[in-house]
């Protein structure tokens, strides 16, 4: 049976729709998040939130809703600081926020009524209690990275020497061994800034080592286990993401 043209169109734009969210559902980049009250603990609605990267100056702003609760979604990994004002309240600043690789952080502000000249600042702790949700993460950070041995085994070092660091990880041997949080031998699931680096061949470590990038280019990965989004979906087990290095204001030194 032949279709006209219309019925085609509308045949084929579910999949185009569903194709998309598949291409946009997983991301490397992370989420800060946080409520906004005044000193009884009422919420402070149409407050403004803006997140600056302290690495590039970037910024983002948001305004919190009627709740007094407030996301700035899909931001790149690094240190941030973020400022909340309310036009008849004092400002408030969390300065040092670390946000890894697909991590969920929390810039929670009480605001006391002043003027917004006067700015109240918070340290974030180095040590950030998640509970936003209840996925284990563990993050290696590129300082390890640039200080851990760079042969391993006689053999120039892959993503999963540095995985393998991290709790919940095993290799029981052979290309096609590595387990994650429990899951079957090579049922992992892999991402490079968003993009699956899984191959159909089971997930052998050598071909997923060779669509990652050298680990130099690496900023930070994170590896998820027990309770990852469902956004990934075909991963058993746990799930590694990797966040390419981006640049930065601060300026190069070349010597002489």
């Amino acid at each position: 049976m032949k279709l006209s043209t219309a019925a085609r169109v509308c045949v084929s734009t579910p999949c185009i729709l569903i194709l998309s969210c598949l291409a946009f559902g997983q991301s490397e980049r992370g989420t800060i998040t946080g409520s906004v009250t005044d000193s009884t603990g009422a919420a402070v609605p149409q407050a403004k939130v803006t997140a600056t990267n302290v690495e590039t100056n970037s910024a983002v702003a948001t305004v919190s809703n009627d709740a007094g609760d407030y996301t700035l979604p899909n931001l790149p990994t690094g240190k941030y600081n973020v400022k909340i004002e309310k036009e008849g309240f004092n400002s408030a600043a969390v300065n040092g926020l670390t946000l890894d690789a697909a991590a969920t952080v929390r810039a929670d502000a009480r605001l006391a009524v002043g003027s917004t000249r006067q700015t109240v600042e918070v340290t974030a702790a180095s040590v950030q209690l998640q509970t936003s949700d209840s996925k284990t993460s563990s993050t290696v950070t590129n300082q390890m990275v640039d200080q851990l041995p760079l042969v391993v085994g006689g053999a120039l070092r892959s993503p999963f020497d540095l995985a393998s660091i991290t709790p919940e990880s095993k290799n029981i041997g052979g290309d096609n061994g590595f387990i994650l949080g429990g899951g079957q031998a090579a049922s992992y699931g892999t991402t490079l800034d968003g993009v699956s680096t899984n191959t159909s061949r089971a997930l052998s470590m050598s071909w997923v080592s060779s669509n990652a990038p050298s680990l130099e280019a690496v900023t930070e990965f994170t590896v998820d286990t027990n309770g990852f989004k469902a956004e990934y979906g075909h991963a058993g087990g746990g799930v590694m993401t990797f966040s390419s290095k981006s640049g930065t204001n601060q300026a190069a030194r070349v010597g002489v």
